[in-house]
């Protein structure tokens, strides 16, 4: 029966383990964003506001110790002095007991010369020396921020402290004596008693000089007794001096560092007070968490704790913030890159957040707006507290997230502005409760391990990764790994209908003309939240498209233009090279035919200088021959010539007679 048992629970507990593998893994899936507003509000924690403080006060005070001190000094040196009297050869060992004392007593000096410089305090040296003593009524208000009437006010308030002192005194003394005396024989002779009695005689000598000395040596050991307690007093004193100087100091210093020191108030005595006058808080305000002797230590960790120094006395003062009834949820504004098309993605439209985080009320109606929550201080793993923003209504005064969120939007608001993105994007961003959002221009593998199950998924564009606390993702460029932290979850879900691809803003036609002219960025191993901050990259994005759009016809298009000037000139000059080619070819080749003329002369003048010349020169073909240079048919053919040339002379304009 034993043994069926055993199995039963071993096959019971292999079942949930299968099971809870299981259902981790089908837990774990990956969501694509194909439409989306441009923007992710991611829930972080509750708030609560405050704007006022119950304080509480308690004091030190502060009175002269320099007299003290000159006086444990005094008294050791006396203390010393007596010891060296009592017994010369034992002034090393008091000298032994007394230098850890003078070692403290200098400690004590250096502790309250570093209060006095904590404290700022100008007074004279003789002043600064303070004893301390812890003290004081703990006084509570509400309104008012701390000044020098405060102060005042304070210090008039705060009664003096009793002061008691004890010294305890242990002496104590222990002497034992034994004498012990035989008689052997009543009948002995008289000689042996005599001489018993001379030796009795001398061994009582002997016996008084012995108990003097005890006498003396009991005395000194009395008086060395009763100086080491006078010692231990002394030194008793000065610790606890130094333990107060300690404790005061650190108390101090804690305050600086917004940390309350038991020694200052105790949670006990906190919570006691706090409960007798719960009932003068106002109605409208409250402690951030419930008031019980398991929630004092959350109170002191997200109060404010001050100290100063007035009129002899160190204050401190622990405010404790009261809330607002009204809660809100505060979302994390994170740029979602949004693709516009799903098969080549390279262009992305997205909405720059106005602020890193967004506070909105249960009711919708108000919201805050504020960068960081490094002001805000935590209180467990779903509320936090935060000191009074600008409350402001989202119905006179919305803004781009808060019209997201609370109303049905079906264009982008006014208020919004849009970014577009195109380019090569990788970009990997971690969400709470183990999400990440992944933004891909290009595919991508991402391998999810779920104890010894392993899957393969191809990521493209933009989406969301959950992983379960036993599953691991493995990427090109990232790593992720669930933790098991808490899980921050609303019971309201978020849901917007717009979205920023098919705005009119942010459509891909505004890319479809324009893509050849665009610089592509390349964003990698970079955050979200980044892109808030990159304004340089998205808005010279929008600068180039806006110029292309408002670009003239001839502009735009100017370098068309200039490569068809560029050929058209390239061109005339190839063409008046072949042309002057061509004319120097046919020149050369010309110069191979001669014209020969040859004038023959008459010695006889033409009397008739008027003479009209009427004869023709026709130009005949010329004999390529050696045997024909000379023929006459290398002359000009006149055809009307006379038998009998005649020389016709003609005058030239230069007076240069030329005869034909």
């Amino acid at each position: 029966m034993l043994l069926t048992l055993l199995k039963f629970n071993l096959f019971y507990i292999f079942f949930r383990a299968l099971c809870y593998g299981s259902q981790s893994h089908a837990e774990s899936r990956i969501i694509p964003i194909s439409h989306s507003p441009g923007i992710y509000f991611e829930p972080i924690t509750h708030i609560n506001f405050y704007n006022d403080y119950w304080k509480v006060i308690t004091h030190i005070d502060l009175i002269p110790l320099a007299p003290y001190l000159n006086k444990i000094e005094n008294l050791l040196y006396d203390t010393l002095n007596l010891c060296s009297k009592i017994n010369t050869d034992e002034f090393s060992q008091c000298k032994d007991f007394s230098n850890p004392i003078e070692i403290l007593i200098k400690y004590n000096y250096v502790k309250l010369q570093s209060l006095a410089h904590i404290i700022n305090n100008n007074q004279s040296p003789n002043r600064v020396k303070r004893s301390l003593e812890f003290g004081g009524e703990i006084l509570k208000f509400f309104f008012g921020t701390l000044d020098a009437d405060d102060a005042r006010k304070y210090d008039a308030a705060i009664e003096l402290c009793r002061k008691s002192e004890t010294e305890l005194f242990n002496l104590f003394r222990d002497n034992i004596h034994i004498i012990k005396s035989t008689i052997n024989n009543f009948n002995a002779t008289i000689y042996k008693l005599n001489q018993n009695e001379l030796r009795l005689n001398s061994q009582i000598n002997k016996m008084n000089e012995i108990l003097s000395q005890i006498t003396k040596t009991d005395n000194l050991l009395i008086n060395i007794s009763r100086i080491n307690n006078l010692l231990n007093i002394i030194e008793s004193s000065l610790l606890a001096i130094s333990n107060l100087l300690d404790t005061t100091i650190n108390a101090i210093l804690f305050s600086k560092v917004n940390v309350l020191h038991p020694s200052v108030i105790s949670p006990l005595s906190l919570y006691n007070e706090l409960t007798k006058h719960i009932n003068q808080i106002n109605k409208r305000l409250d402690f951030p968490v419930q008031l019980n002797i398991h929630n004092i230590h959350s109170l002191i960790d997200v109060s404010k704790l001050s100290s100063y120094y007035y009129n002899n006395k160190i204050v401190f003062s622990l405010q404790i913030p009261l809330i607002t009834p009204d809660k809100f949820i505060v979302y994390k504004n994170i740029p979602l890159p949004t693709p516009h098309d799903e098969s080549h993605i390279q262009t992305f439209a997205l909405i720059q957040p106005s602020n890193s985080y967004i506070a909105l009320s249960d009711d919708r109606i108000h919201y805050t707006m504020f960068n960081n929550l490094d002001d805000c201080k935590f209180i467990n793993n779903n509320y936090s507290i935060c000191e009074l923003f600008t409350i402001t209504s989202s119905i006179n005064n919305p803004n781009c997230e808060s019209k997201l969120l609370t109303e049905v939007t079906l264009s982008l608001p006014s208020e919004c502005n849009s970014k577009l993105l195109f380019g090569q994007i990788n970009i990997w961003h971690k969400l709470k409760n183990n999400k990440w959002i992944y933004v891909q221009s290009n595919v991508n593998k991402l391998t999810i391990k779920c104890n010894d199950d392993i899957t393969d998924h191809s990521i493209i564009g933009t989406g969301i990764v959950k992983l379960t606390e036993n599953c691991i993702g493995y990427s090109k460029t990232i790593q992720l790994l669930p933790t098991s932290t808490y899980q921050f979850s609303i019971k309201s879900t978020i849901d917007i209908s717009f979205d920023i691809t098919r705005d009119d803003c942010c459509k891909k036609d505004v890319f479809n003309k324009s893509l050849p002219y665009l610089t592509p960025i390349s964003l990698s191993k970079v955050n979200l939240d980044s892109l808030k901050y990159a304004n340089h990259q998205l808005d010279s994005l929008e600068f180039e498209l806006n110029n292309l759009q408002k670009e003239s016809h001839f502009i735009k298009y100017g370098s068309y233009y200039s490569t068809f000037t560029y050929i058209l000139i390239v061109l005339l000059f190839l063409y008046l090279a072949y042309k002057l080619f061509k004319c120097s070819r046919n020149r050369h080749n010309n110069s191979g035919h001669c014209i020969q003329i040859f004038n023959q002369c008459n010695n006889k003048k033409s009397s008739k200088h008027n003479s009209k010349i009427t004869n023709s020169i026709e130009m005949i073909d010329m004999s390529t021959s050696e045997e024909d240079n000379n023929s006459p048919k290398s002359l000009p053919n006149c055809t009307n010539c006379e038998p009998y040339r005649t020389v016709h002379k003609v005058h030239s304009s230069s007076g240069r007679n030329l005869n034909f």
